[in-house]
């Protein structure tokens, strides 16, 4: 009974530590090419950078796209990509919410790149 509690347990123990693989970190798409869909932020508040991935030195980035209503804000939010995982998406979505862009009539959506680094 005791090796079958302990198979158990241990066949546990390395489910639940393969399901939290880190996932590499990826370059960012080259927004350079975008054809006017890069919003210009007029205002803008510092996203949250998470605990954790500050004291693992992990940095990332979100690619996000939006509308943007009739002052500048962004409304239908969108998480395009971003990397590592979704470690940044809650804090770059908390924030951008936040922001105000130029508003450009002749797009339809708007995209922004935000990126995550920590100081040198």
């Amino acid at each position: 009974m005791k090796n079958t509690l302990a198979l158990i347990f241990s066949l546990t123990l390395l489910a639940s530590c393969a399901s939290k693989q880190e996932q590499s970190y990826r370059e960012p798409p080259d927004v350079s090419i975008m054809n006017d869909g890069g919003a210009e932020p007029l205002t803008i508040t510092n996203p949250r950078y998470p605990r954790d991935a500050a004291m693992n030195n992990v940095e990332g980035w979100v690619f996000l796209e939006f509308d943007l209503d009739e002052n500048g804000h962004p409304i239908n939010l969108t998480v395009l990509d971003s990397s590592p995982g979704d470690i940044f998406v809650e804090g770059a979505s908390n924030a951008i919410l936040k922001w105000t862009f130029r508003k450009n009539n002749t797009q339809n959506k708007s995209q922004y790149l935000m990126e995550f680094r920590l100081a040198d």
